[in-house]
């Protein structure tokens, strides 16, 4: 009978850490937790919008016709379009306008330079080429024609855009050297 009062010493021990290890447990989850906010910020900048020629146009020569169909020569132009401005909803155009081809008093109509295009190829940057608006055909004017477009942000990236330039000469035009000027143009679109 003597074991009845060890048994209860050792049940009363053994609750008694069981009761204290619970307490620092408790304490522990519910002691107050300190933490601090750091805000962060940075900026991009912007880049530009811009067009660079990548291959020169150069005419092959014609001879001179009095009749029959006129002579015709062409050559291909490839520039570059870059877009690198980080501005998301805004697209841009491409135009080119030219002046009549002179040779001294000579000249032949700017209007006898058509323009065809043969696609634009994507070299940098993530929007496709297949979201680009293209001009199959023109005639070039003093004023302008569109060729290439990239509209509500679009184009973002670098684009290759290759253009064939071909000349109609008309028959009966005088022998000699003629040159003129070609202004391709690349414009943001306005908001």
């Amino acid at each position: 009978m003597n074991l009845a009062p060890d048994f209860r010493m050792r049940f009363i021990r053994r609750t008694m850490v069981g009761v204290a290890t619970l307490g620092v447990l408790t304490s522990l989850a519910v002691a107050p937790a300190f933490a601090e906010t750091e805000v962060v910020s940075f900026s991009i900048t912007p880049g530009t919008l811009g067009l660079e020629t990548k291959t020169a146009t150069s005419f092959d020569a014609v001879d001179f016709q009095l009749s029959g169909t006129p002579a015709t020569t062409d050559s291909d132009y490839v520039y570059t379009v870059a877009d690198l401005t980080g501005n998301l909803t805004k697209g841009w155009t491409v135009t080119v306008a030219g002046t009549d081809l002179i040779n001294g008093t000579y000249s032949i109509p700017v209007s006898n330079i058509e323009l065809s295009v043969e696609g634009a190829v994507l070299t940098a940057g993530a929007d496709a080429a297949e979201d680009l608006t293209e001009t199959s055909r023109a005639a070039l004017s003093g004023t302008g024609a569109t060729i290439l477009e990239a509209t509500g942000g679009q184009g973002d990236g670098q684009y290759d855009h290759t253009v064939n330039l071909e000349v109609t000469v008309p028959n009966g035009t005088a022998a000699g050297a003629y040159s003129g000027t070609l202004t391709f143009t690349v414009t943001a679109e306005t908001p």
